[in-house]
């Protein structure tokens, strides 16, 4: 058999406007015999939510444009943020041996949180991948009932000095782990270091979500190569 490459995005669609499920099979390469590539970007996940904490009260966004991991200050006051997002891996069979998998993000470089200039700031903007440990409903999905995040097979992204930085971060482990044992809930992303800081000590990474509508290259993608 040919490797055929499936590709999910919006102009593909065929589940609906949300575009959580799609795939067009272009392209083939004798090459990579028995190899296919899946590459997910839907455009408005649903299962894509900013959740956060202002103070004491829930800040969750589910329609942010942005996937914003950010420890700062809203008018002096703590505002905390992380991310969850799940993509729709029916596409890869489930006995499928996992070659690769990683997960694609866009700094946002007209961003809307931190300091409204920098993507990417502070001391240590280090931040997590974790999978996420159970169900979740982003209907009613805040803070104060978020999932957790396993911290088997969490990816590390190193800090960077740079005010913007696109990213591709290995994910294979934790893709492989969902496919096998049959459990995507997604992923959870979330600062090193959240708390405490010192005054004036802030910290973001912030990346294009699949609302960001300005550039549709830039929304969250995972590829995911395996062999049927």
């Amino acid at each position: 058999m040919i490797a055929a490459v499936l590709i999910c995005l919006a102009a593909g669609c065929k589940k609906g406007e949300d575009g959580v499920s799609a795939s067009n099979k272009i392209g083939v390469s004798a090459k990579d015999l028995a190899q296919q590539t899946l590459i997910i970007s839907p455009i408005h996940n649903p299962y894509e939510v900013q959740i956060g904490l202002l103070g004491a009260s829930d800040y969750s966004n589910k329609k942010s444009i942005e996937e914003p991991l950010t420890h700062w200050t809203i008018q002096g006051v703590t505002v905390t943020t992380r991310n969850l997002v799940k993509f729709d891996l029916s596409g890869v069979p489930s006995t499928a041996k996992i070659i690769s998998a990683h997960l694609c993000l866009s700094s946002d470089t007209i961003p809307q949180n931190g300091d409204l200039t920098h993507a990417n700031f502070g001391p240590d903007n280090s931040f997590f991948v974790q999978q996420v440990a159970s169900q979740w409903d982003p209907a009613t999905i805040t803070w104060f009932n978020q999932p957790d995040g396993l911290t088997a097979n969490e990816v590390l992204v190193p800090s960077t000095t740079l005010p913007f930085l696109n990213v591709h971060i290995d994910v294979t482990n934790i893709v492989s782990a969902m496919l096998s044992s049959n459990t995507n809930y997604g992923f959870k992303l979330m600062l090193k270091q959240e708390s405490p800081y010192p005054p004036n000590d802030y910290v973001s990474r912030i990346f294009c979500s699949s609302n960001y509508d300005t550039d549709l290259s830039r929304r969250p993608k995972l590829v995911v190569i395996y062999q049927p």
